[in-house]
């Protein structure tokens, strides 16, 4: 499988969140929004790639455009991420599988699939400690900015 292309520090990615991820009161969901679920775990070992959580290009595909594609009907939050951010971290905290990867829809011809991207170097390391890994996307999820509401 050839290697994805990491996005470059210029660009912005975004995340659709439900509400339930977003605290009351706080700027910017917790961090078990950023939790690679057992389908983004189950689609990196069917296509040999590292685990991805799903973000997009905000170049390539609007918010609602991703919205249709994943089929959400309820409300979603739509939060901005600086892929200069996520590289910026990825250097403090030494974590040198964390990128921002173009990882597009080949499987649907719906308008903006071409901007589907993955957040790699989220999943839990073996023997990490669990609250060092609750940090690590506590942190994540601080690089948020929300910027719309669908």
């Amino acid at each position: 499988m050839p290697q994805a292309s990491e996005l470059g520090p210029d660009e912005v990615v975004f995340r659709l969140f439900r509400e339930h991820f977003i605290p009351d009161g706080q700027k910017y969901p917790n961090g078990e929004a950023f939790i690679p679920s057992s389908i983004d775990h189950d689609d990196a070992k069917k296509r040999g790639t590292p685990v991805r959580v799903t973000v997009w290009d905000q170049a390539l595909t609007t918010p609602s455009q991703a919205k249709f594609i994943w089929g959400f009907n309820q409300p979603v939050m739509v939060f901005k991420i600086r892929v200069r951010d996520v590289i910026q971290l990825r250097a403090r905290i030494q974590r040198l599988s964390m990128a921002v990867v173009r990882d597009p829809l080949i499987a649907t011809d719906k308008a903006g699939a071409e901007g589907h991207c993955g957040f790699e170097g989220l999943d839990r390391n073996k023997d990490e400690p669990r609250t060092k890994y609750k940090t690590l996307l506590d942190e994540v999820a601080q690089l948020c900015h929300e910027s719309a509401r669908l």
